[in-house]
């Protein structure tokens, strides 16, 4: 099959229905945007498709259809980002190397994936799709949010950087003005250049108001990220120097240098593979090795917070007694008894 891309409409519209050529039956251009409106076949799906190019930085897809038979995407993001808001959806997402995603229930989500990576999307036939698709590149993102990536919490704010490295796939439930807006994109009855401009509109609204909710939402790191097998061993790497190498200053930055991974990829991939971030995982081996040094042997306390990572006794102390309760003196006191 195929790989679908977020091309022009003749890019689209081939690898979207599988065939060589599909006309659409309406198309209106208004600026650096051109709408195109299909009636798909009925040997395909019963129901309508609309494709909206806007320049090299937007697309904007729309189904609202009945598949009469089983459809395979196999889409290339290329480095885009996808909002996708599903009102009817039934569907198996392969993103990379991650656990298949299944998907039934109105939601919208984010997702990005990098260059040369791909999304294989099943839909079983009789399945109604009806959602609004919308891919931006990143610099059109923060042009229309008037926010820089580095500035957006997560998932967005993961892609900054080297934007095109990381995979990420996160879900989030519809509310009452989203569905309403992703509704009105469907099912609008204007026509002409009057539609097109409509849609840009209530597609930009539709935008703001999730990157609204990702903004305003309670701090939340879990996103799905997409590793390769690459990538996990070079994790594998960076726990293992960790676990080795206790006593040295380490940042997410220098381990990112020293194993030659992404910084973002690292702290998220990280995260997913171990269940707990960097700082956590190096904070939980510290406390964990000074309780055992404390315990079993008679070094000093000085040297042994030295040992484990910290420059200041006091700061090892404080640590040792929210971990466990008692300071280093009496928990080595307590293990003599």
């Amino acid at each position: 099959m195929t790989d679908f891309t977020w091309g022009p409409f003749s890019d689209f519209s081939s690898t979207a229905f599988g065939a060589d050529s599909i006309e659409a039956s309406h198309v209106e251009t208004l600026g650096e945007a051109s709408y195109y409106h299909i009636d798909i076949a009925p040997e395909i799906a019963t129901g309508t498709a609309d494709y909206i190019v806007v320049g090299e930085s937007m697309r904007i897809l729309i189904f609202n259809c009945v598949w009469n038979v089983p459809r395979t995407f196999h889409v290339m993001d290329n480095g885009w980002i996808r909002f996708n808001f599903s009102l009817d959806i039934d569907i198996d997402m392969e993103i990379g190397e991650m656990e298949t995603q299944h998907m039934d229930i109105p939601s919208w989500r984010i997702i990005h994936l990098p260059e040369g990576s791909k999304s294989v999307e099943n839909i079983p036939q009789g399945t109604a799709t009806r959602w609004v698709t919308i891919c931006f590149r990143a610099d059109r993102l923060e042009e229309l949010c008037g926010i820089k990536m580095e500035n957006l919490p997560s998932p967005l704010g993961s892609l900054s950087g080297e934007i095109d490295d990381l995979g990420i796939y996160k879900s989030f439930e519809l509310n009452t003005r989203l569905v309403a807006l992703t509704a009105d994109m469907m099912n609008t009855s204007l026509k002409g250049g009057i539609r097109l401009s409509y849609m840009l509109t209530k597609a930009t609204e539709l935008t703001l108001l999730a990157l609204d909710y990702v903004i305003n939402q309670p701090a939340d790191e879990d996103v799905a990220v997409v590793l390769s097998c690459k990538d996990r061993g070079l994790i594998q790497k960076a726990h293992e120097y960790i676990k080795d190498n206790l006593a040295e200053a380490l940042t997410v930055q220098k381990l990112s240098t020293m194993i030659g991974l992404n910084r973002n990829k690292l702290f998220y991939g990280f995260k997913s593979e171990y269940g707990m971030s960097i700082s956590e995982y190096i904070q939980s081996l510290r406390l964990e090795e000074g309780f055992r040094l404390i315990t079993e042997t008679t070094d000093n306390i000085l040297d042994i917070s030295l040992s484990v990572g910290y420059q200041h006794q006091c700061n090892f102390s404080t640590a040792i007694k929210t971990r466990y309760g008692v300071t280093p003196s009496q928990l080595r006191a307590q293990s003599k008894k």
